[in-house]
């Protein structure tokens, strides 16, 4: 009878280690590459010799998400205080996560342009352009958009750029109008402050008329922000917070301003927090991956 205890409580035990193997989890852990997925490892195997990878690995997302993108010098002093294969992590993700932020600014650009809000569209695809410059189809798409709205002179440009990154159906376009487009490519430009500039001026006057216009405030913040003027953008939704102390959607636009600034990871979060308290899902969803409470 011993005996039979004993081989059930072998085979119980070879059970439940098949079922909870640290080194089959942390390798799943890594096939995910998130930080939820880190985290989870950790909380279920808190005396694993893969904990401190699993902190490293946290760590390089982190810095990833509000550090590396789009700062290339935090990357290098981000390579400089770590390990090779920490950075390089950093890096991947860095690539991964852009790829995915460009394919969603050039859908919404898509959604935009449908609903016919081409002010919009034009914004997504610009950003989309700005992540990657060689983006043949979001050229395409914004001067499509351009044309709806008679602005045929950007509208030109656009396919012209389209066309020089190999876009077949700009190419054709322009063979057929006799549109030179590798000379128009090199020679002409359009950015997208030039659609912005008339922006913030239309919300300054706004706020003329009505100096307590949440809206205007918020509106200009974002259109300073796309014109990588973090500052302004700043001023503009601590101004609107000052008109509407709850107001969500300011919160989490001005923590992904701080988030583009150097060193000021802290107030990111803090903004990020407040955002998430009144609700805003957003800044819920990206504290949650992060591990952080709101």
């Amino acid at each position: 009878m011993k005996v039979k205890v004993s081989l059930l409580v072998c085979i119980v035990a070879l059970l439940v280690s098949s079922c909870s193997n640290p080194e089959k989890d942390f390798q799943r852990a890594r096939e995910e590459n998130t930080i939820a997925a880190f985290q989870n490892f950790i909380n279920k195997h808190p005396k694993s010799e893969y904990i401190n990878s699993a902190e490293e690995l946290i760590d390089s997302l982190r810095f990833f998400e509000f550090q590396c993108k789009n700062n290339i010098d935090s990357l290098q002093a981000f390579k400089q205080r770590n390990s090779e294969s920490r950075y390089v992590l950093a890096i991947d993700k860095m690539v991964d996560s852009l790829k995915i932020e460009v394919s969603s600014y050039y859908s919404k650009g898509i959604a935009y342009s449908d609903k016919g809000n081409y002010d919009k569209a034009i914004e997504c695809f610009w950003e989309a352009i700005h992540i990657n410059p060689d983006y043949a189809e979001a050229y395409c798409n914004m001067g499509d958009v351009y044309g709806n709205k008679g602005d045929h002179r950007a509208a030109i440009i656009c396919c012209a750029k389209a066309a020089n990154l190999g876009s077949k159906p700009a190419q054709d376009f322009c063979n057929n109008f006799g549109i030179n487009y590798e000379s128009i490519a090199h020679n002409e430009s359009i950015t997208h402050t030039d659609n912005y500039d008339q922006v913030i001026e239309s919300y300054q006057k706004a706020i003329e008329i009505n100096p307590d216009d949440v809206e205007a405030y918020c509106n200009l913040g974002v259109a300073y922000f796309n014109q990588s003027n973090y500052d302004k953008a700043i001023e503009c939704y601590q101004k609107a917070i000052e008109l509407d102390s709850g107001y969500a959607e300011v919160y989490y636009q001005m923590g992904i301003a701080y988030s583009n600034k150097k060193g000021n990871y802290d107030k990111f979060i803090e903004c990020f927090q407040i955002a998430a308290r009144f609700g805003n899902n957003p800044a819920q969803d990206k504290l949650r991956d992060l591990g952080i409470s709101w």
